[in-house]
């Protein structure tokens, strides 16, 4: 096949692609608004790159150079293909390293969490055959993460001190250290460990301040605000999710941006805002509406809602939410945010009056949980959902 593309088609396909190369050498925060409309030009030109094997090293470098595009903006689903189909075709070891971290972050980040975990495994190791002590560090953060998701906090330590241990001696990694304080912060934060998440965040804003761009620096203080959250400081928690919220309106972010009104929003409940909270609920479902996909996120918002809205004394318009985020986690095989979905369905359920059904989806949670020993929500979400179907039984 490859015998019949004549010398002129390839000669337009180097061409392609080393205009893309040129118009993606410096990507940033600011200008993913401006060329992402031109997403789909670019994504044919790298198709067409990988046809002839005389363009798909160049092609692969285009890949690599424009993964801070594709997950800024979401082009998950389009660009997973393409790296499927391009490393094997590879033998640079180097560019093979980091387009498998690559593939696995873009799989973390669709929470295709077993699948991300072989690829970011397979990029640390042939970072170990190259002697690059910054890609492992790099690849052992992002199976910090994966872990940190899946709720395996031992593993998520693990690989996420190892990578400390190499980023703190190096002075020009400061972004990827950020990375990994931030990951470590939210591995105490989910141990309920609240201070030294505190400190291990605010660490990770101090340096990101100096090296991060807006959507990298808006998700430390989202985490760092979710940590004060945690430990009572109200107003300090809605400082960091206002700053970071003035970020991310100037990036292209809406998942970001959804994320942040969930955060605000549940921040809003503690301090009995709900009306604010069921706004920032509501517009982060509208954004979301912009962008196809994202199934976690809109069984979160459903949640949110529910929750919102059971606090308002509003049960029936509640436990249509929670019924829909149940119905998500669900399907997404999300364990441990699927309890918590059935226990505030069940709470709606039961100021319906009905009854038995309330009862099942305590029982329901009640049988996820004990999947989950170690974990401090786990065992909060325990002790309320026995407390709840004692009181179900009691009527």
């Amino acid at each position: 096949m490859t015998d019949e593309i004549s010398p002129r088609f390839i000669k337009g396909l180097q061409a392609n692609i080393a205009y893309w190369q040129q118009q993606t050498a410096h990507l940033a925060d600011a200008r993913i608004p401006e060329i992402n409309p031109d997403f789909p030009n670019m994504l044919r030109a790298v198709q067409m790159g990988l046809l002839h094997e005389t363009t798909r090293v160049e092609t692969a470098v285009l890949v690599s150079q424009v993964f801070f595009w594709v997950e800024q903006a979401g082009h998950w689903d389009s660009w997973l293909p393409i790296m499927e189909r391009l490393i094997p075709m590879l033998d640079d070891e180097a560019l093979c390293c980091q387009l498998y971290k690559q593939q696995g972050q873009l799989l973390r980040s669709g929470r295709q969490l077993d699948a991300a975990i072989p690829f970011l495994e397979k990029s640390a190791e042939i970072a170990k055959k190259l002697k690059d002590e910054l890609a492992v560090a790099e690849a052992e953060t992002h199976l910090c993460s994966v872990y940190l998701q899946k709720r395996a906090f031992v593993e998520a330590e693990s690989f996420g001190q190892r990578a400390l241990k190499c980023l703190v001696q190096r002075p020009e990694a400061k972004r990827q250290l950020t990375a990994v304080l931030t990951n470590l912060g939210l591995v105490a934060l989910a141990q309920g460990a609240f201070d030294q998440a505190e400190a291990q965040l605010t660490e990770a804003a101090a340096i990101g301040r100096a090296v991060q761009q807006p959507t990298q620096m808006a998700r430390i203080l989202n985490s760092l605000a979710i940590a004060l959250h945690q430990l009572g400081k109200l107003e300090a928690s809605q400082q960091a999710f206002e700053e970071a919220l003035a970020l991310i309106e100037q990036t292209a972010g809406h998942i970001d941006k959804v994320r942040l009104q969930l955060s605000l929003g549940a921040l809003y409940v503690d301090m009995k805002r709900h009306d604010d909270a069921e706004t920032l609920f509501l517009e982060a479902e509208k954004t979301l509406q912009k962008v196809p996909g994202y199934l976690p996120l809109r069984a979160m918002i459903a949640n949110n809602l529910g929750n919102v809205l059971l606090e308002k004394g509003q049960p029936a318009a509640a436990e249509h939410y929670l019924h829909r985020s149940v119905e998500l986690r669900r399907q997404l095989k999300i364990r441990l945010p699927l309890a918590n979905s059935y226990k505030s369905w069940g709470q709606a359920l039961y100021q319906l009056n009905r009854v038995d059904e309330a009862l099942a989806a305590m029982d329901a949670a009640l049988q996820i949980l004990p999947e989950f020993p170690d974990d401090k929500w786990a065992k909060k979400l325990l002790q309320e959902c026995v407390t709840l179907r004692d009181t179900f039984n009691a009527k």
